[in-house]
This record gives C-alpha cells, structure tokens and sequence, in this order.
C-alpha cells in the first residue's frame, strides 16, 4: 500500500467521527506522516481541548499526570474505531493518541 491510501483513510477519518467529536465539544487535529518501509504510515491524533465537565487527568494525584478512566475510555474508543475502519480498507497503520499537554487539570 502507499501513504496516498493512508492520506485517503485520514479524510475519510476526519469526515466520519472528527464532527461526532466536535459536537460533544472536544477539538480533535489529525495528522499523517509516512512511517517506513514496512508500515503503510502512521496516524498521528491529539486532543486538544475538552468539554469543562469532562477531567483528563486525575486531580487527586498533583504531581503525576495520570489519565482518568473516561479519558482512556475514550482513547481506546476512538482507536477500536480506527483499527476497523483501518481493517476494512487494508490498511496496516501506526496508530498515536495524546491529549493535549495544556489541557488544565480541574
């Protein structure tokens, strides 16, 4: 495969679940890079803000930076989905997911 169809994936991504993200008030960005030889690329997708009622990070703990269950939840919901749409369309991906570092802790 070569990295067009993972370009061509990344639209098809962004058109199907970025505005089901953006209605529930979170701001998504999506890039590509091609990944190696072995890879048919890499999808990079970070979080950049959230909804005021919904904590990233764990605010018992001040001094490490630890996700809270929904968070994870959703990161992995969001890359199951990936994964299958990846899977239907033949695609072997790297697959990255990160919030935000300046998301503030509630």
């Amino acid at each position: 495969m070569e990295y067009n169809n993972v370009k061509e994936f990344a639209r098809m991504y962004r058109k199907e679940i970025l505005p089901i993200l953006k209605s529930k008030g979170f701001t998504v960005a999506v890039k590509t890079s091609k990944r190696s030889y072995y890879h048919d690329g890499q999808i990079s997708i970070l979080i950049k803000t959230v909804p005021s009622n919904f904590d990233v990070y764990d605010p018992e703990n001040t001094y490490v930076r630890q996700l809270t269950d929904n968070a994870n939840k959703l990161l992995e919901t969001i890359k199951n989905r990936i994964c299958h749409l990846a899977h239907a369309a033949d695609l072997d991906l790297q697959i990255d997911m990160n919030y935000d570092r300046y998301i503030s802790r509630n």
